[in-house]
């Protein structure tokens, strides 16, 4: 719907790709291979149609946290 404001987060878990759009699951995918450390450092966006994005945030998690890594 044209002019409808969308909260879209994707995440990188080690490998387990989550996007989640409005608070929903729109995709779950694992990696087979690591998709850490150079040349994947990096944040893109791809459309099909056109888009206005309103504010990016990047967060990064550092090795060593989340549950049962302290």
């Amino acid at each position: 719907m044209p002019g409808k404001v969308h909260t879209i987060m994707v995440e990188n878990d080690g490998g387990l790709l989550r996007m989640t759009v409005d608070g929903e699951t729109a995709l779950l995918h694992e990696e087979d291979g690591s998709i850490l450390g150079g040349g994947h450092d990096k944040v893109g966006f791809f459309a099909y149609t056109a888009i206005k994005v309103l504010n990016v945030k990047v967060y990064v998690k550092t090795l060593g946290e989340g549950p049962g890594l302290e």
